[in-house]
């Protein structure tokens, strides 16, 4: 699994990404329709955590911008939800990806834990800035404290986009420039990267408290999964975040 050094001084704090090494010949999912598929290889992943499969909380990722709270009993199904955000302990927050971009946050003054899936539809809507505002309003979290890294993901120099993608980022950020990037075929890349620090950084976190991994899944197929090289229906990541009791 890949680890964090940003969160290696927080020995409470389990935080991870796993790889395809985890999951030797198998294409893994975790949620979906069909519970045999999903339900062994959320036992596999408890399993390699050390974990019970009901401490992991997953949520149904639809590329949406909303995010759920995880609440102080049995963990309900998250129809439509794309981050989850916890104060509860030994519940792991899970988002699946293969190429997306997994975003994980650390509040160790107030115990808040949060887990993002952002592909370009969660980024455009800002994602991973309502998840710091949802941390703010329910848990009283102040961005100052937060810590954060950007996980596994397919990185800018491959990720090329369509005209009509890049028009929507310019059409609802003013610094697009940071983060689209015209290719000398003349077609568009996004840096989901930077789009996402740039959500991270502009409510307050500060610079020192956030890895961005730098880890392309479409460049290191033979680490990671990716749609885009694979397919979609290739096997997934999972990358995770957990206060211990």
């Amino acid at each position: 699994m890949v680890t964090y050094d940003l969160f290696k001084p927080f020995p409470e704090l389990l935080a991870f990404t796993t790889t395809k090494e985890d999951f030797l010949h198998v294409k893994p999912r975790f949620t979906g329709n069909d519970p045999a598929r999903y339900l062994p290889m959320r036992e596999r992943l408890a399993g390699l955590l050390g974990l019970e499969s009901s401490q992991l909380a997953f949520p149904e990722q639809t590329h949406s911008s909303h995010i759920g709270s995880v609440p102080d009993d049995d963990l309900p199904v998250f129809y439509q939800t794309d981050a989850l955000v916890t104060g509860r302990k030994n519940i792991c927050l899970c988002v699946q990806t293969a190429d997306c971009v997994p975003v994980l946050i650390f509040d160790p003054t107030k115990k808040v834990v949060a887990a993002i899936h952002a592909g370009w539809k969660g980024t455009l809507n800002r994602i991973t800035a309502k998840t710091i505002e949802k941390m703010k309003s329910e848990f009283s979290c102040s961005p100052g404290d937060l810590y954060a890294v950007i996980g596994p993901s397919i990185g800018p120099s491959k990720y090329e986009t369509g005209l009509e993608v890049a028009d929507l980022f310019k059409s609802q950020f003013g610094n697009w420039q940071e983060f689209l990037i015209m290719q000398n075929n003349r077609r568009y890349h996004i840096d989901l990267w930077s789009a996402n620090h740039y959500q991270l950084k502009q409510p307050g976190i500060p610079a020192g408290h956030i890895q961005i991994l730098q880890e392309c899944t479409y460049l290191r197929q033979d680490v990671f999964f990716s749609a885009r090289w694979e397919g979609t229906d290739t096997g997934r990541m999972v990358s995770g975040i957990m206060i211990r009791q």
